[in-house]
């Protein structure tokens, strides 16, 4: 029975856990939830890869409203990895109602589009790579790199999404 359960925590097929074994693409869509503890866990913008888990949403909402009434700085969200997809981050510019800085990250291409300015979502053709390692080139950043060339060293980022 033990077994069992631990299977359920990471295998939505308990009784197949190794469906779709040799396709770790389609076993990791079908199998991974998210293994944290929160009340109000959603995923934001619908299925498929794009959409991601966020732990109370609603009240990152009302931290942004909070700081947008008293003037301060906008709630801010890291986005490393999109590959062009920008599912989650529409979805959090609606879930926020527009009041949060979202900078997205990816250094395989240029994904930048259109209706980003609009909706305060800022792209970066830059990669992430770790502090103490040699650096890769001029396109890759450490996150404390990052947070000082944007600005951000006064700032806390709320939500800090990485898909790679």
């Amino acid at each position: 029975r033990q077994q069992a359960a631990r299977n359920a925590t990471f295998n939505r097929y308990v009784g197949h856990p190794r469906r779709l074994w040799d396709k770790p693409n389609l076993w990791y869509y079908n199998n991974y939830d998210p293994l944290f503890s929160c009340p109000f866990v959603k995923r934001v913008k619908g299925i498929g890869d794009g959409p991601k888990w966020v732990c109370d949403p609603h009240q990152l909402k009302r931290v942004a409203h909070e700081r947008h009434e008293s003037n301060g700085p906008p709630c801010l969200l890291y986005s490393v990895g999109s590959n062009g997809n920008y599912q989650w981050e529409d979805g959090m510019f609606e879930e926020t109602e527009g009041l949060c800085e979202i900078h997205v990250f990816d250094y395989s291409q240029n994904y930048t589009r259109p209706k980003n300015v609009a909706r305060n979502i800022h792209f970066h053709q830059w990669g992430v790579y770790g502090s103490g390692q040699p650096s890769l080139g001029p396109v890759w950043r450490t996150i404390p790199e990052i947070i000082r060339e944007l600005g951000h060293e006064d700032r806390p980022i709320d939500i800090f999404k990485m898909d790679c």
